[in-house]
């Protein structure tokens, strides 16, 4: 016996005693019960990566028509952007070039329904406020003034064009900001 083990002799009364090697079945199951919970947790959270939220889909929306209007600017044509459906369609010369759809959103508004625009009347019933219902950008980015609205039942947005071009997305929120 070493020194240590006859300490341990002597100090247990006689009786060798022995350390305890791996881990109780209780231990085992906390650990494989944490593991669980972990994993649960980050299955749910990684199942939500693929999906758009409402408001990335009208940012990536927003992002698109600047894209077309620098398109307009940088080919010098005048590109037409309008709605089919519930798709956005990039036109130059009047043929069809690109078409992006909406998945989360749709064209309208739920909530914001009265006295929101810009010269306090109405909102479009369709969706879109252009005059003839399209977006034209000449070949310098100047456009037709409007806005189109989009809804997923429960958040409005607007993305608005200024009569110089440039494009910016609103939400509502008790007012548009």
């Amino acid at each position: 016996m070493g020194g240590i083990d006859f300490a341990l002799y002597i100090k247990g009364g006689g009786k060798m005693k022995t350390k305890k090697k791996g881990f109780t079945l209780v231990e085992m199951l906390i650990v494989i019960t944490i593991f669980g919970v972990l994993f649960g947790i980050a299955i749910i959270s990684l199942g939500n990566l693929g999906e758009v939220s409402s408001e990335g889909e009208a940012e990536r929306i927003t992002q698109v028509l600047k894209t077309w209007r620098e398109l307009a600017i940088s080919t010098q044509n005048q590109v037409e952007i309008i709605r089919i459906g519930n798709n956005f369609v990039l036109k130059i010369n009047g043929v069809e070039r690109n078409r992006r759809s909406l998945s989360k959103l749709r064209f309208g508004y739920s909530k914001a329904t009265v006295g929101v625009t810009e010269a306090g009347g109405n909102l479009d019933v369709d969706g879109v406020a252009f005059e003839g219902d399209v977006l034209i950008v000449d070949r310098r980015g100047a456009a037709t003034q409007g806005a189109f609205y989009l809804t997923d039942g429960e958040r409005d947005f607007a993305i608005g064009v200024s009569s110089s071009g440039r494009i910016k997305l609103w939400r509502w929120g008790n007012g548009w900001y």
